[in-house]
């Protein structure tokens, strides 16, 4: 996706964050257990370890077993929320009773020539970041929407965006059943840094 394509998807969020908040309360419902209700609105943290398999750099057919922390950090009751092993790191700012917003980032891991075959020549690519933000809607209590929107830094300098759709079930207090699509698009940046090769490199 084009950065011009990027620029009207942030416009969009923008303006969908705008439209949640100008609705009345009589349009909302609010999806809160009693015992969310109750609870004081304090911060939460939720620290975890994602385990599974990962290709052996981006775009590789072949896969290695992988190892990646989980964070994420809000205010009110922490299980009010769905938090997939996949999102990014986020941190919850504002909020209402069926949507919530705040800053998200994202680590990339180096990659070396050396480490494959496949990449001899290509030069080697350092450790970077995206930073950014995230909003999600739930528009029913069993299903979440979710955007997020983020700026490269070091590694590639490209806006990057995802969106998610999941329909979700606990099945008591530790246990959560989550399953949706996936749409990720980058910019050009990105793709240069990873996928493309310079002239120097095709010699």
């Amino acid at each position: 996706m084009g950065e011009n394509g990027l620029n009207v998807l942030r416009t969009s969020l923008v303006l969908a964050l705008v439209s949640l908040s100008a609705l009345p309360a009589s349009a909302q419902f609010d999806m809160r257990t009693e015992e969310a209700k109750a609870a004081p609105n304090n911060w939460y943290v939720n620290v975890g370890v994602r385990v599974g398999v990962t290709p052996e750099f981006l775009g590789s057919k072949d896969y290695r077993p992988a190892i990646a922390p989980v964070f994420s950090m809000g205010r009110g009751l922490g299980s009010r929320w769905l938090s997939t092993v996949d999102d990014n790191i986020g941190i919850g700012l504002v909020e209402g009773d069926i949507w919530r917003a705040g800053v998200g980032a994202r680590f990339l891991w180096n990659r070396k020539e050396s480490s494959d075959i496949n990449l001899r020549g290509l030069g080697d690519v350092g450790f970077g970041g995206e930073i950014g933000g995230f909003a999600e809607l739930y528009p029913l209590s069993w299903l979440r929407a979710r955007a997020e929107l983020r700026q490269g830094v070091s590694a590639h300098h490209a806006l990057m965006a995802d969106l998610k759709l999941d329909a979700f079930t606990r099945l008591d207090n530790r246990w959560t059943v989550a399953a949706g699509p996936r749409l990720s698009f980058a910019g050009r940046d990105f793709n240069q840094t990873y996928f493309g090769i310079t002239y120097e490199q095709s010699l």
